[in-house]
């Protein structure tokens, strides 16, 4: 697909990949630098970076701390370890198995804490080198958001929303990647859900989407050619204020509009400054499925991947893709996503993940 200034073809990326660990808490992180003799897997993938998005829908281990969800309660249900392990196992699968290529860098939603990502990292991706992690710890959310990476994540911040809304908003998980001779800023973000009716709860996403506007926008005046892709479930698909018939301002807005949250567009062109560049909004995009979520037989596209005018200048690392993954596997007789079964203990999640592919752009050779 040809989406950047500079001419290019549209690779489909098949998706998954790897990382050792920084762990975030809070405002604060811990750094945890390659051990002597450590080498990142990226260096033999050098051209590509992929990047995936996941609702893992709910991953909780098996230890009752008293915050998680009924279901998740080993006190209460059928829930335990080893349960927790199966579906540790399952997560891992799709990243280190059935996703081509491997992605690079992983945001994650609804982990319960930091422990289990851990967990993910050290016991079932660490093989295939993901040590690098960044975690949320929000006190008044049962679930959080994390990264994991293979290259190195040298700096990691929590951006919280103002608090009008009478939902609570989940931080902005802000975390630097150093990718060869490129940082890579990242914003994963799990904004309120629909539960209430998309319009009584459209403050809330308001909210977070204005203070991940507002960290990018900080970057841009810093450095306008700084690289910045945003991730995550946003429960708003990209062309909401449509879908509401423009009643009302959203989280996600068109260039062709003023106010609401977030700026978007489908055109490379137009996203300028804080304007981010939306695959979904993207004509000339054949995404694998219609959305990333579906409910009763309709598709949704809550989940993004989303980049800043430095994916198309020319330099550094290009956009190339966007696509949701949609293996056979994670999806039902239906084609409907594999939501994880309690009773059953098959399954994956009630989302897709959605996954960006870039492509390192290289000077031409000088003439001779």
């Amino acid at each position: 697909m040809s989406n950047s200034r500079t001419t290019k073809t549209r690779k489909k990326p098949r998706y998954a990949s790897v990382g050792y660990m920084l762990t975030g808490i809070a405002l604060l992180f811990i750094l945890a630098a390659c051990s002597p003799g450590c080498t990142l897997q990226g260096a033999e993938r050098s051209d590509i970076l992929v990047i995936m998005s996941w609702n893992v829908e709910n991953l909780f281990d098996g230890t009752d701390n008293g915050t998680e969800y009924q279901d998740f309660d080993p006190g209460e249900g059928n829930w335990d370890t080893a349960r927790y392990h199966v579906r540790l196992a399952a997560v891992s699968r799709l990243i280190l198995e059935l996703a081509d290529p491997q992605p690079d860098i992983i945001c994650l939603q609804e982990v319960e804490h930091r422990g289990v990502v851990n967990d993910l990292a050290a016991h079932y991706l660490g093989k295939e080198g993901y040590t690098y992690t960044a975690v949320t710890e929000a006190s008044n959310s049962a679930v959080q958001q994390a990264v994991i990476s293979k290259y190195p994540i040298t700096s990691a911040k929590v951006h919280a929303g103002s608090g009008l809304s009478s939902y609570s908003s989940r931080p902005v998980l802000e975390v630097s990647v150093q990718t060869g001779n490129e940082v890579v800023i990242l914003l994963n973000n799990h904004w309120k859900s629909r539960r209430e009716g998309p319009e009584q709860t459209e403050l809330s996403r308001l909210e977070s989407a204005r203070a991940a506007a507002s960290v990018i926008e900080e970057h841009i005046e810093q450095n306008s050619r700084a690289l910045i892709l945003l991730a995550g479930d946003l429960n708003e698909n990209a062309d909401e204020y449509e879908r509401v018939n423009r009643a009302y301002k959203t989280a996600l807005m068109p260039v062709s509009e003023t106010g609401g949250g977030l700026t978007i567009t489908g055109i490379p062109e137009e996203a300028i400054g804080s304007v981010l560049y939306n695959g979904w909004l993207d004509k000339r995009t054949e995404t694998g499925l219609p959305g990333s979520y579906s409910y009763r037989g309709a598709w949704s596209t809550l989940d993004h991947i989303m980049i800043s005018s430095a994916g198309f200048d020319g330099t550094g690392w290009d956009f190339a893709a966007f696509d949701v993954y949609a293996h056979s596997e994670i999806l039902s007789e239906s084609n409907q996503p594999a939501g994880w079964d309690m009773r059953s203990g098959l399954g994956y999640s009630d989302h897709l993940p959605v996954v960006m592919q870039l492509e390192r752009v290289r000077s031409p050779a000088p003439l001779e």
